[in-house]
């Protein structure tokens, strides 16, 4: 599946990335622009999930 975004005037191309679990480790994030959202509808995390971000 693929997504625009539009950056000024030019079309970047995107993939959306394939969901995956938590799995207890930190995800660090350094890019300059991105999408955050809390995952595809109807979806929950599991019982003593351990999910952790950092955006830098």
């Amino acid at each position: 599946m693929w997504t625009c975004l539009m950056w000024g005037l030019e079309l970047v191309p995107q993939v959306t990335p394939k969901q995956v679990p938590c799995d207890k480790t930190r995800k660090v994030f350094t890019e300059s622009w991105g999408m955050i959202s809390d995952g595809p509808m109807g979806s929950n995390y599991t019982q003593d999930s351990h999910c952790e971000w950092l955006i830098k």
